[in-house]
């Protein structure tokens, strides 16, 4: 419940300054 509340924030109001690739580096990251 937690990590889902997390990785949904996340996704929904995740910071401008993070770039798309460190953003799915980042998800991979996660996910493994």
């Amino acid at each position: 419940m937690m990590s889902e509340d997390s990785s949904a924030v996340g996704t929904d109001k995740r910071p401008p300054m993070l770039e798309e690739s460190d953003y799915e580096s980042w998800k991979i990251r996660i996910e493994r």
